[in-house]
């Protein structure tokens, strides 16, 4: 007789839908430098972001110290672009909460 094998339940890092946040309430983790505001890359996604919109949603986390507040965990150049073009607001991925799971040092 063989044992049957339950895979273990696994949490879901993300949250099921997205949330439209405002820009001035996104706090990058890292600033985005001149150097990367000139080059190729930058250049290639603005031009992609100008033709089609945003394809792959930032992913933000809820600040740990500002209530009305999301860290910016990934996408900082397509945030930065929308700034940019004079956007208010963007359409993320919001991580769940689980701050005793990671250390942000900002």
């Amino acid at each position: 007789m063989v044992a049957e094998h339950k895979p273990p339940r696994i949490k879901s890092a993300f949250e099921a839908t997205s949330i439209q946040i405002p820009l001035e309430r996104i706090r990058p983790l890292r600033p985005v430098s001149g150097k990367t505001r000139r080059s190729t890359k930058y250049a290639q996604i603005a031009a992609s972001v100008a033709e089609v919109g945003l394809i792959e949603p930032p992913i933000v986390v809820r600040h740990p110290s500002e209530p009305d507040a999301y860290l910016l965990l990934d996408g900082h150049l397509r945030v930065e672009i929308l700034r940019d073009r004079g956007a208010v607001d963007v359409l993320c991925v919001r991580r769940q909460h689980q701050w005793h799971r990671f250390e942000v040092v900002i």
